[in-house]
């Protein structure tokens, strides 16, 4: 038995068309903007490392922090997009399947519990897009609290300093 007969058409489609969506659209994006961030904050740390090598002992604890962060929310959002996948083939496969056989649910009169159906289907495949979302939305929010704790942690040191300690 082929791929193609053992396999639902929603499902199929849906997995070729974000494929190619995300291919045309996302990656080449992406891959410049990480490309750029990237080299801007090894040469930002290059930098303030030459200039004070004292930065080294908050840089390093902050870079291991922020890589187990995104691990964590790494597994999370794959999870989530798969199950955005399952979920929007399912969609899919409702919407081909209704618009194909569309003359017999007219004939039997079966638009509302049809409907009700499509927006059932809807509503599952935004549950797990928002809790993609959410979790971006986590990962932001730990990442700007641990600079926030840095900052303010250095301005407490910068206060307490003796007068003179550093020129203008």
């Amino acid at each position: 038995m082929s791929f193609f007969d053992s396999t639902p058409l929603g499902r199929v489609l849906s997995r070729v068309s974000s494929d190619l969506s995300i291919v045309d659209l996302d990656v080449p994006f992406a891959f410049m903007f990480s490309l750029g961030a990237s080299l801007n904050a090894y040469i930002n740390l290059v930098v303030l490392a030459i200039v004070t090598w004292q930065v080294l002992f908050v840089s390093i604890p902050m870079i291991v922090l922020a890589i187990r962060l995104q691990g964590y929310y790494l597994a999370s959002a794959k999870e989530l997009m798969r199950i955005n996948g399952t979920t929007k083939s399912a969609l899919a496969n409702h919407l081909g399947e209704s618009i194909s056989g569309a003359i017999k649910i007219r004939a039997f009169e079966e638009e509302d519990r049809f409907f009700a159906n499509n927006l059932d289907l809807v509503d599952k495949n935004a549950s797990p897009y928002f809790y993609n979302f959410a979790a971006t939305e986590w990962l932001i929010l730990c990442l700007e609290i641990m600079s926030i704790v840095v900052l303010s942690f250095s301005a407490f040191v910068m206060a307490l300093l003796p007068r003179g300690t550093f020129r203008p």
